[in-house]
């Protein structure tokens, strides 16, 4: 096979997925040793960005587009992992 046909494989693969991003935890912390926090400011940046730029989407509608086998490309889903208060108080 040619490099074209990879390349368009390569196309078909990725430039028709929906990205979800995980946030881990959404506030200003005096210590973050695996740099897994980012702060409100930075946060509200992100969102403008993405608000910009791609049409945002839950994760459940991630979920039937996956199960459907409808995926819309470059849409994009945010989640929270481990349930941090700040999430629901900053992000919110």
């Amino acid at each position: 096979m040619n490099t074209r046909h990879w390349v368009r494989q390569f196309k078909n693969i990725f430039l028709k997925r929906s990205l979800v991003l995980m946030y881990h935890r959404i506030a200003d912390v005096p210590v973050d040793p695996w740099q897994l926090a980012v702060s409100p400011e930075h946060f509200e940046q992100h969102l403008q960005v993405l608000r910009a730029t791609y049409p945002l989407i839950t994760a459940r509608a991630v979920a039937r587009q996956v199960q459907k086998r409808t995926i819309v490309k470059n849409t994009i889903s945010l989640t929270f992992d481990d349930g941090y208060s700040d999430n629901f108080l900053s992000a919110k």
